[in-house]
C-alpha cells in the first residue's frame, strides 16, 4: 500500500478510517505564521516610535522639574540669586577640572534629586557637554544636554521682570552638533579650543552680551540651523519638532524653532521669551 506524502499512518486508527493529519506544522504553515508575524512587526513599528517618543519627552520634562527643584534650592541658600554660569578660566574660557568645565549644573548638582538628570534621553552622545558634578557618592561627572541663559546667570529672581515668560533653561546641544546653531567657541590663550560651549545659550554675535544686532541665540537643540535660519515647518528639534525649557519662574515651557529669533522692543531692550530685563 501507498500512503499519501500528506497522510500519517495510526495502527491504532479502526479500520477504513482516515488517516489523521501530520503531528507536525507543515512549511506551508510556517510560511503563513512567518508572514503574520511580519506584518504586525511592521503595523507595531510606528506604535513604538510613538511610545519611545512619549518616554523620551516625559522623562526629559522630568528631568526638568528636578533642575527647577534644584536651582531654586541653590537660590534660596544664596540670597535668591540663581547659580553662576561657570567658572571661568583663561580668555574667557571655562575652567577645566581634571579636563571637564565647572558650570551652572555643576553648582546646583548637590540639590538634584535622584529622580532626574541632565542628559535627555532623546540627545545623542555627540549633543552631550560632559561635566564636573559634586557628589557624596557615584561619579563626579554628568551629560549635560540643557544650557542656561546668559542674562540669568547669578541673577537675582526678583530682578526678573517677567519671571514667567523668560527663558532661564533649555534644551541644547554642545560645539554645533547635528548642524545646531553654534557660531562661537572658546579659545584658552594659547588659541586652543576649549570643547564645550553647549552649557550656555548666547547670541548670534556674542556669548555674553546681545545688542541691537542681536537676531537669534545659540545651541538649542533645533538641528540643521547652523546657518541661522529657524523654519518652523522645515527645522527638526529634539522632540519632533520642539524642545523643552523652563521659565525663570520655574514652570516648564516648549519652544518652536521660530522662538530662536530675538527681537528689540522700542526701548533697546530684548523681549518675549528672550527678555533682557
Amino acid at each position: 500500500m501507498i500512503l499519501a506524502a500528506n497522510s500519517a499512518y495510526d495502527p491504532d486508527a479502526p479500520e477504513g478510517s482516515k488517516p489523521r493529519g501530520s503531528d507536525y506544522i507543515s512549511r506551508k504553515d510556517l510560511l503563513w505564521i512567518g508572514g503574520i508575524v511580519l506584518v504586525l512587526g511592521v503595523m507595531f513599528i510606528p506604535i513604538y516610535r510613538h511610545m519611545l517618543e512619549d518616554s523620551q519627552r516625559t522623562a526629559c520634562k522630568r528631568n526638568l522639574n528636578a533642575i527647577s527643584k534644584a536651582v531654586f534650592g541653590y537660590a534660596e541658600a544664596y540670597d535668591g540669586r540663581f547659580p553662576p554660569l561657570y567658572v571661568e578660566g583663561d580668555n574667557q574660557s571655562p575652567y577645566l577640572d581634571r579636563g571637564l568645565p565647572v558650570v551652572w549644573a555643576s553648582t546646583i548638582s548637590p540639590y538634584m534629586s535622584s529622580f532626574g538628570s541632565f542628559s535627555c534621553p532623546a540627545a545623542s552622545k555627540e549633543e552631550s557637554t560632559d561635566i564636573r558634578i559634586q557628589q557624596k557618592d557615584g561619579p563626579d561627572t554628568a551629560h549635560l544636554e540643557y544650557g542656561m541663559y546668559v542674562p540669568m546667570a547669578s541673577k537675582p529672581y526678583q530682578e526678573v521682570a517677567k519671571p514667567e515668560g523668560t527663558i532661564l533653561i533649555a534644551e541644547t546641544a554642545n560645539m554645533g552638533a547635528k548642524n545646531t546653531f553654534s557660531p562661537f567657541e572658546f579659545q584658552n590663550s594659547k588659541s586652543e579650543v576649549v570643547p564645550f560651549n553647549g552649557f550656555l545659550i548666547g547670541w548670534n554675535n556674542s556669548n555674553f552680551q546681545w545688542d541691537k544686532s542681536s537676531t537669534a541665540v545659540t545651541h538649542l537643540a533645533f538641528y540643521n540651523t547652523s546657518g541661522g535660519v529657524f523654519d518652523n515647518d522645515k527645522t527638526e528639534g529634539r522632540h519632533d519638532h520642539i524642545i523643552f525649557a523652563l521659565y525663570a519662574n520655574g514652570g516648564l515651557g516648549k519652544l518652536s524653532p521660530s522662538d530662536a529669533n530675538v527681537s528689540n522692543d522700542s526701548g533697546n531692550k530684548l523681549d518675549g521669551h528672550w527678555a533682557s530685563k
